[in-house]
């Protein structure tokens, strides 16, 4: 995948991270009801998948000097 693309994937990843981070603490904090397991098992794979697709940034900028 070129530099463009992984651009192109990493920005709704962490919109989807910032949505899903929000979520996770309103049910802990208390306004939202709910269970809170679903929520924060994919905030860790959508995270993860962030700092991977961050890495392969890195290292394809890394690659390009």
């Amino acid at each position: 995948m070129n530099l463009k693309g992984l651009l192109q994937a990493l920005v709704p990843t962490l919109l989807l991270v910032g949505f899903l981070t929000n979520s996770v603490l309103q049910r802990i904090l208390g306004p939202v009801e709910g269970n809170v397991v679903w929520p924060a098992v994919l905030l860790a794979l959508v995270t993860t998948m962030a700092f991977m697709l961050i890495r392969r940034i890195i290292v394809r900028l890394s690659s390009e000097n």
